[in-house]
């Protein structure tokens, strides 16, 4: 069975995996991108944008977009958006706007939260020559996306390696 996953080391301090000698990868979070609330001449110039980054990676770089639908977390949702009650004659509004933020969510995603990632690879003849090629790939990966409105953030090798365990293993109950 691990024979089956595409993984030949795990290199913490650098956050990359390499799958085979030669090949290393970061995966990137990417920040959410309002494509659909977009007019459709908008939707088709962000979609141009988001081609020519792909394109800007190069030739001897590889890329990967994963989109990942969870059951979102109820309780961590409510404790970080809704309105705290403070006990004065304006917890009424509030009761009111947390019901308005709840029917929406409910509504418009069917409780499940969408992240998205890019995963890049690189070929290099070693750990240290892909770790610079990263560096120098960081910045430009952001200055992209921020033209779509967008960041990205290396996603922790923990988290990484967490991800390709539930793609293994799906249903488990982590």
């Amino acid at each position: 069975a691990q024979d089956a996953v595409p993984i030949e080391a795990v290199h913490d301090k650098e956050g990359l995996i390499s799958s085979y000698r030669g090949q290393y990868s970061r995966m990137y979070q990417i920040s959410e991108i309002n494509y659909s609330t977009l007019p459709e001449e908008e939707q088709e110039a962000l979609f141009e944008r988001w081609r020519a980054f792909l394109n800007s990676l190069g030739s001897e770089t590889e890329a990967a977009v994963t989109i990942r639908n969870d059951a979102l977390d109820r309780q961590s949702f409510e404790d970080s958006v809704l309105n705290k009650e403070r006990g004065d004659q304006l917890d009424y509004l509030r009761d009111e706007m947390n019901s308005i933020i709840k029917s929406r969510v409910s509504e418009g995603k069917n409780g499940l939260q969408t992240d998205k990632y890019v995963t890049i690879s690189v070929h290099a003849p070693n750990l240290q020559k892909a770790k610079e090629l990263f560096r120098r790939m960081d910045s430009d990966i952001n200055t992209s996306l921020s033209k779509l409105g967008s960041s990205a953030k290396p996603v922790p090798i923990e988290d990484r390696i967490d991800m390709i365990y539930d793609a293994y293993n799906p249903g488990h109950a982590g």
